[in-house]
């Protein structure tokens, strides 16, 4: 059994930033209805792959050292982290566009040595041809990664190391995380799984989009939630309510408690779920 605690907050729709929530009515109530209409539906903004008929490609391999860092950042289209053996980094790199004239246009960089590895596309000013660019790469366990300035979906795989990810156009999804520091201005859907919060805690701000986080059963840690345009669904199983549910605020407890989890200025619904939940 799931129980549903539904916050209606009356504010101006914002943008990946979030800005300023205006004064609300408030609404709470337990409902049997699952019904998400201030989510974007299935296809969430960026988030398609499609290539143009021109194309090239970059490869490279790295050798990265435990705790390096990775950044990835101003890419017009899709990112996918996924995750390898030993602690060799590959990259590829597929930038497309509708004449091969065009493609000299919006280059990407890829830099690296044992302590970091970088991928940026290229900051062009003005009128530009369209070049859609995509970013796949294999990344030891161990690193660090930071992802912004996307224009399209991020995926990124099992990480021992913290993840930072703000400014995507598009669904975010972390498939497990030991340490996940700030997410912020999404403009899509996030699902995050967690197996553990840092000492530091955790924040998740500016989502025009649906927050489903799934928790580990070792997880212990404090939810904070402020400022949303949307209903709050909690694992029956896996979240304590503290004190009374205010107008535009939520307070709970994952496990015995701990570093605390904030989340603030979300035009969506959020879902805490535990790691059986379905």
């Amino acid at each position: 059994m799931r129980i549903r605690y539904t916050f209606v907050l009356l504010f101006a729709l914002f943008g990946a930033s979030c800005g300023g929530v205006l004064p609300h009515a408030f609404v709470s109530a337990a409902e049997t209805s699952t019904s998400d209409a201030s989510s974007p539906s299935s296809g969430d903004a960026g988030d398609d792959d499609h290539d143009l008929p021109e194309r090239d490609e970059i490869h490279k391999t790295f050798q990265l050292s435990a705790g390096a860092m990775v950044e990835i950042a101003s890419i017009n289209g899709s990112v996918d982290a996924e995750t390898a053996t030993g602690n060799v980094a590959e990259v590829t790199v597929v930038r497309s566009a509708k004449t091969r004239e065009a493609l000299s246009h919006r280059q990407v960089f890829v830099d690296g040595s044992a302590s970091s590895l970088r991928i940026k596309g290229e900051d062009e000013r003005g009128h530009v041809p369209d070049v859609r660019q995509r970013v796949t790469v294999k990344l030891p366990r161990s690193i660090e990664l930071t992802v912004h300035g996307v224009n399209g979906r991020v995926s990124v795989g099992e990480l021992d190391g913290n993840v930072t990810v703000n400014g995507i156009n598009g669904s975010v999804d972390v498939a497990r995380a030991t340490s996940t520091s700030d997410i912020s201005g999404i403009n899509g859907r996030v699902r995050i799984g967690l197996v553990r919060v840092s000492p530091s805690g955790m924040t998740v701000s500016g989502v025009n989009g649906k927050i489903e986080l799934r928790f580990a059963e070792a997880v212990n840690a404090d939810i904070s939630v402020s400022g949303i345009n949307g209903n709050v669904f909690a694992d029956s199983g896996g979240i304590t309510v503290i004190g009374k549910m205010n107008p535009n605020s939520f307070r709970g407890r994952i496990g015995t408690g701990g570093p605390t989890i904030e989340i603030s200025g979300v035009n969506g619904n959020i879902e805490f779920l535990g790691s059986g939940a379905q």
